[in-house]
């Protein structure tokens, strides 16, 4: 993942933040790295599609993005796994952008 030059350092440091508390939640290696995998492909469509990290998507762009997949030469199986995973990372950086964030008095 470090040679992705495509891939954002932004983009690069949350998909490593999400495998490491995927890790602690006791998800195997295996499944760790198609995360990845599929995590580091997703940006680079939103890099070209849209020219921003992936968590700088808006509602539409990220339409855009899945759009791209779902017309792409993948299997349904595929497909669906992507979309199953893109979820997860979003659901996961919403909590870690809400933890870090300074609470309100």
């Amino acid at each position: 993942m470090k040679k992705s030059p495509d891939v954002s350092d932004e983009d690069k440091t949350c998909i490593m933040k999400l495998v490491e508390h995927l890790l602690a939640k006791g998800v195997s290696k295996q499944r760790a790295v198609k995360y990845i995998n599929h995590l580091i492909m997703t940006a680079r469509i939103a890099a070209s599609v849209a020219a921003k990290s992936l968590g700088q998507l808006d509602k539409k762009q990220m339409e855009a993005v899945i759009s791209h997949i779902n017309t792409a030469y993948y299997t349904a199986h595929t497909i669906h796994d992507y979309k199953i995973i893109i979820k997860k990372y979003f659901q996961w950086l919403r909590g870690e952008m809400k933890s870090t964030s300074i609470p309100k008095k």
